[in-house]
């Protein structure tokens, strides 16, 4: 396979991240920048030292920085960084879906980053509404057999 060819069979939110490879960025920082796991990341990167046919993932990104033209980078690392999308551009909030998604706990997704004190107060918060839910169940079958009498 030609290495244009391989580079054109990459996608997109691979190639963000060898370049960020490139400018020296490790898995977590390519993750925060990009909004995604340091696990995604590393799937992704995997992934294109297999299509790419590369020995490591500086190998890859030095093979997509050369077939892009991209100019090796010095000091200054800002124009580079500009050019690819952050996950900073949303709020927090806006990512969990908004007002209500702040009442409802952090589960599934990915990793959360909470502290012992977040932990315990999402503890508390599956209990209270396991102990709404319980309540509102006694309440329906107490109607329920009150209408049967």
């Amino acid at each position: 396979m030609v290495e244009n060819e391989r580079v054109a069979s990459l996608t997109q939110r691979e190639r963000e991240c060898l370049r960020l490879v490139g400018l020296g960025r490790n898995s977590k920082e390519i993750g925060q920048l990009l909004g995604l796991s340091n696990h995604t990341v590393d799937d992704h990167i995997r992934s294109t030292i297999r299509k790419l046919g590369a020995a490591n993932r500086g190998h890859a990104a030095a093979i997509l920085s050369e077939l892009e033209g991209i100019p090796k980078i010095g000091g200054d690392q800002s124009a580079a960084l500009a050019a690819i999308p952050k996950a900073g551009n949303q709020s927090e909030q806006q990512r969990r879906g908004g007002t209500f998604a702040k009442l409802l706990l952090p589960i599934g997704g990915r990793q959360h980053d909470l502290s012992f004190l977040g932990v315990s107060i999402a503890i508390v918060q599956a209990s209270l509404f396991g102990l709404l839910g319980l309540t509102a169940l006694v309440l329906v079958t107490m109607g329920l057999l009150w209408v049967a009498k």
